[in-house]
């Protein structure tokens, strides 16, 4: 795996975990999604 692809792996298993605590808090105003 080049480094470039596990960069961009890693910012894509970050986006999951953001994006599931945010869906379990749910308290997140829509304004901070950007």
């Amino acid at each position: 795996m080049s480094e470039s692809t596990s960069f961009m792996y890693e910012n894509y298993s970050n986006f999951l975990i953001n994006f599931h605590r945010r869906d379990q808090n749910a308290v997140t105003p829509i304004k901070f999604q950007g």
